[in-house]
């Protein structure tokens, strides 16, 4: 019975803590870039969707490789998490909103050969 106890109180502790817990999850967010410098430096990066939701971003290398899209509409992937009623992304991509990839065709790494006799 002491071993039950103490299980059970172990998961509820587990329980307790996961529920002030917010997990991260990856979205793709498509918007508006906005940068707030001071003294040549970002301090605050939000990205503006349609819809009018902002995301502040987490200011990491990545994140400033954003900054230079200011004022640009931009495609980026990352983790997202709420904290305190604000909603944060940690950049894993950037790439201008609309961009496609080019080249319309599969490599497939296989050489072609002309067939014999010419």
């Amino acid at each position: 019975m002491k071993n039950f106890a103490a299980m059970t109180l172990a998961f509820a502790l587990v329980l307790a803590l996961q529920a002030g817990r917010v997990c991260a999850e990856d979205a793709t967010v498509t918007g508006t870039v906005s940068v707030t410098e001071e003294n040549n430096e970002v301090k605050a990066i939000t990205i503006t969707d349609e819809a009018g939701k902002a995301f502040s971003v987490v200011i990491d290398e990545k994140a400033k490789k954003l900054a230079a899209h200011k004022e640009k509409k931009v495609t980026v992937t990352g983790a997202t998490e709420e904290k305190e009623g604000v909603t944060w992304i940690t950049v894993k991509g950037v790439k201008p909103a609309g961009a496609q990839k080019t080249g319309g065709g599969k490599k497939t790494g296989k050489k072609t050969e002309a067939p014999a006799g010419e």
